[in-house]
């Protein structure tokens, strides 16, 4: 993935169906490598999904703490909601 990332003339904010961008999946990965490349290369950090999550909030939701400092670290927005897009519900 770091060496597609490299590739010049690759959009980074090109967004998919569910309006996530590389930089979603890389979060949903925690695939800081790749992530790093990206946000040198000016992905933007504040893009947000279908559910309004940016990548920060999409890291979180899959508990990868370690690429929430990293972005932070890059300026991503704190300030920001978290959604889950698959509430949990509990019927007895």
């Amino acid at each position: 993935m770091s060496s597609l990332c490299g590739q010049p003339g690759l959009a980074l904010d090109e967004a998919d169906k569910w309006n996530m961008t590389p930089l979603h999946y890389a979060a949903m990965r925690g695939a800081s490598i790749s992530s790093m490349y990206m946000v040198a290369r000016g992905a933007k950090l504040e893009s947000v999904d279908v559910y309004g999550n940016t990548p920060l909030a999409t890291a979180l939701l899959n508990s990868h703490f370690n690429y929430c400092i990293l972005i932070i670290k890059d300026g991503s927005d704190v300030t920001v909601d978290v959604t889950d897009p698959y509430p949990k519900h509990i019927e007895w």
